[in-house]
């Protein structure tokens, strides 16, 4: 009886150790996506780049995204967005401009050898201040695709990141 009891003691044991240490390596697992500086300070009539950054992407190969702000306290700049160099020569990119957003779209062409895999800059969004005030500036439909069509691996537990923009 207690050679049974002591194994019993000993599977939960071992299983309790095993279900702790895959918790701490899902933790550790920062896959994110953040507008940088997450908060800014700047004049009406004052440009403002903001960096759209991600942490621990595995095998990116396409995106798009909304960039959403307040149109009564930030304005895009007349060239908006700028792809960042860590996508590489061969990118196709293309966005679309409206009044409290900007529509991006990045993806690497046939030519390119792999994927984006790390901490990586993305692009940079161009604004100047309009009016005093503070807005949010924010992620909205994000899609981070991989070589094959599928989304990226983790995308449904990525953490997004938005920043503060106050206009005075």
């Amino acid at each position: 009886m207690n050679k049974y009891f002591l194994l019993i003691i000993l599977c939960l044991g071992l299983l309790l150790t095993s279900c702790h240490l895959f918790e701490n390596e899902k933790e550790d697992h920062d896959f994110s996506i953040e507008i940088s500086p997450s908060e800014s300070v700047i004049s009406a009539g004052e440009d403002l780049s903001l960096e759209v950054k991600i942490e621990d992407v595995e095998d990116l190969y396409a995106m798009s995204v909304e960039i959403v702000f307040d149109s009564a306290v930030l304005a895009l700049s007349d060239s908006p967005f700028v792809v960042s160099e860590d996508w590489g020569e061969d990118v196709f990119t293309t966005s679309i401009n409206d009044l409290d957003r900007l529509n991006v779209a990045i993806g690497l062409n046939g030519s390119n050898t792999g994927c984006i895999s790390g901490d990586r800059s993305l692009f940079t969004v161009h604004f100047t201040g309009v009016a005093a005030g503070e807005t949010m500036v924010s992620i909205h439909n994000l899609n981070l695709i991989n070589e094959e069509g599928n989304p990226v691996e983790d995308f449904e537990d990525i953490e997004i990141e938005n920043a503060t923009v106050i206009v005075q």
